[in-house]
């Protein structure tokens, strides 16, 4: 039987599982407003998951995957 993690705010995770995190907790870790994440959802670039009439959440791990390195960029090695 596999264990899941407990969540610091007590909700358990199993890998897998959707990161759920609030449009201003999501906003804030990449550096965009609000209202972006909004419009991504809207453009269907981003899934919004309605938790009840007002409270919507994004999964994290959904949000980082929309970075791409740009054109033309190279990483450098030590």
């Amino acid at each position: 039987m596999a264990h899941s993690k407990k969540c610091p705010h007590g909700r358990h995770s199993s890998p897998g599982d959707p990161s759920l995190v609030s449009l201003q907790e999501g906003a804030q870790t990449i550096g965009v407003c609000v209202k972006t994440l909004r419009n991504w959802i809207s453009e269907g670039r981003l899934t919004g998951y309605r938790l009840g009439p007002r409270a919507i959440r994004i999964d994290r791990n959904e949000l980082f995957a929309l970075a791409r390195p740009l054109a033309g960029s190279h990483t450098r090695s030590s």
